[in-house]
């Protein structure tokens, strides 16, 4: 087990300069990162998941990017231990660990709970579940639960009903109830409610006594939630875009589909390959690809800013700009 040691986490929403802030940190101070982020894990995906370039894993070390092929699925089930080992190693070694990254789950995980505790299985909803996959067919109920929850393609294998399933009740679970009934509703599974309801009670107790027992995780964790205003974050996601197909976003993907990966992969289902896809396919233009990229950045970093104002309750929010911006 770990010693008791505060462990920073910096997190935002996507383009909004974590990477920057860790790198003018790493000048100061001697960290390496461990990153949470769901894209990044990924060998092949460089320039569409925004990895950080060789100069600037030249000044800081990173952990836990290019970990798994593109055409092998993971979880923040995978992601737990092996950050847990990565947190660990950079200890010993006397140096600070800093968690860093977008993916709220894995983050969330982290910080919280360390030795991650699966939210509760709920079977009346595995039941109502089966029931629905039986009548309507499963890739039917994926479509309508991927409007309601987008970030599902980028954090598990949506073509696995059972990674599909844990995601739901985790998900569900962690609800605030008084937005659970529009969700159930939207996902045409009201008649759970009442299940997912007692899910939801249960895994706030436990999430209680595990906040309550920090011996239990071994590390505390000091959390910061970069804030960047609207106008200056989407400019930055429309320059970071054009620079993502500029510096050969397309090429890229189209590498990763010619070396067998397949284009329905949880590896290519993230925000600017699934369009880099379609245009591939003949099916957009070069120009609409590009723009669905950056109006589908904006709409995932509205949700993040959503998800961490709800779940990172206990992270401080400070405003980051860079030099030039100020």
């Amino acid at each position: 087990m770990l010693e008791q040691v505060s462990v920073p986490a910096i997190t935002g929403p996507t383009a909004c300069g974590k990477t920057e802030l860790i790198l003018s940190l790493a000048e100061e101070l001697p960290l390496e990162i461990v990153v949470c982020d769901s894209r990044k894990v990924f060998r092949g995906l460089d320039t569409g998941a925004a990895k950080p370039s060789a100069e600037m894993r030249e000044r800081v070390r990173f952990h836990l990017m290019d970990i798994v092929e593109p055409d092998e699925s993971f979880s923040v089930h995978d992601f737990i231990p092996l950050a847990a080992k990565a947190i660990s190693e950079i200890l010993g070694r006397n140096r600070l660990p800093v968690l860093e990254g977008g993916t709220g789950l894995y983050l969330s995980a982290l910080a919280h709970w360390f030795k991650f505790d699966r939210a509760p299985a709920i079977p009346e909803l595995r039941e109502v579940l089966a029931d629905k996959w039986a009548r309507d067919g499963y890739d039917a109920f994926v479509t309508v639960a991927l409007a309601v929850f987008p970030e599902a393609r980028e954090a598990v294998d949506v073509h696995n009903p059972r990674r599909m399933l844990r995601f739901l009740e985790a998900n569900l679970a962690t609800l605030p109830p008084d937005e659970l009934p529009g969700v159930l509703a939207a996902l045409e599974l009201l008649e759970a409610e009442g299940a997912v309801r007692r899910a939801c009670l249960e895994w706030n107790e436990r999430r209680t006594r595990v906040s309550a027992a920090p011996e239990m995780s071994g590390i505390s964790t000091a959390g910061f939630v970069l804030e960047v205003s609207r106008d200056v974050l989407w400019e930055r996601i429309r320059n970071r875009t054009r620079q993502m197909f500029a510096s050969g976003l397309v090429a890229e993907v189209k590498a990763l589909l010619d070396s067998g990966i397949p284009a329905d992969s949880q590896a290519l289902q993230g925000i600017g390959y699934r369009e880099v896809i379609e245009f591939l396919l003949g099916h957009t233009s070069l120009e609409e690809a590009e723009s669905q990229v950056a109006i589908h950045t904006r709409q995932l970093a509205k949700r993040q800013r959503t998800w961490f104002r709800h779940q990172l309750t206990d992270f401080a929010t400070i405003p980051f700009t860079s030099q030039e911006e100020r």
